[in-house]
């Protein structure tokens, strides 16, 4: 039961507004129309599709690909700052840890453990971050996925191929926390 405040309007005017909707000539007319429209017309049937999905999974993987690639790279900011921030931590890591990775400076436990902490606090930074930056465009995203999905538009094996893919395509933000990593670090550079 939900609770009225004080400064509601039924509580001012000392009447409950469902009770005179349910009551009121508005109310039995929306009834009789419902009633009468949810009875089919003599001589007809229910709707019939040969497959569960309208378009082939080709065309689904298509469609899915086309909209998740318009709503990804139609927010250069986003990407503009994905791109920046990896170069940047991966720029700040590389000078934190210069020359660390280089196997002549691995002499000891320490060092090795070094080297291991520094790959994991790249890791996990860089990966904390784009969790954070993603979020607001997986939920954006996340209803219309739903709408689309109970509309019948497509599998989820077709949206699920369509992300892999374009993920694949953010492969450009590796290859420059690899080259960074690699470099700075000295890991096979010699």
């Amino acid at each position: 039961m939900l609770e009225v405040t004080s400064t509601s309007m039924e509580v001012q005017l000392g009447a409950d507004f469902a009770q005179l909707y349910r009551e009121s000539s508005m109310c039995k007319d929306k009834d009789m129309v419902v009633k009468r429209l949810s009875v089919p017309v003599p001589g007809t049937t229910d709707l019939h599709f040969a497959t569960r999905f309208p378009q082939k999974f080709r065309e689904q993987f298509k469609a899915c690909l086309w909209k998740q690639c318009l709503s990804y790279w139609r927010t250069p900011s986003y990407n503009l700052v994905r791109f920046v921030f990896i170069t940047l931590s991966c720029i700040f890591f590389g000078a934190l840890f210069w020359q660390q990775g280089n196997i002549n400076h691995i002499n000891d436990q320490q060092s090795l453990f070094t080297i291991l902490g520094c790959m994991y606090g790249i890791t996990l930074f860089a990966g904390i971050n784009n969790c954070q930056s993603v979020m607001p465009f997986i939920s954006m995203e996340r209803s219309v996925v739903y709408r689309e999905r109970f509309a019948g538009m497509y599998s989820p094996w077709a949206y699920s191929f369509a992300q892999v893919l374009l993920i694949t395509l953010s492969f450009f933000r590796w290859i420059i926390s690899l080259l960074h990593a690699d470099v700075d670090l000295s890991f096979f550079w010699r």
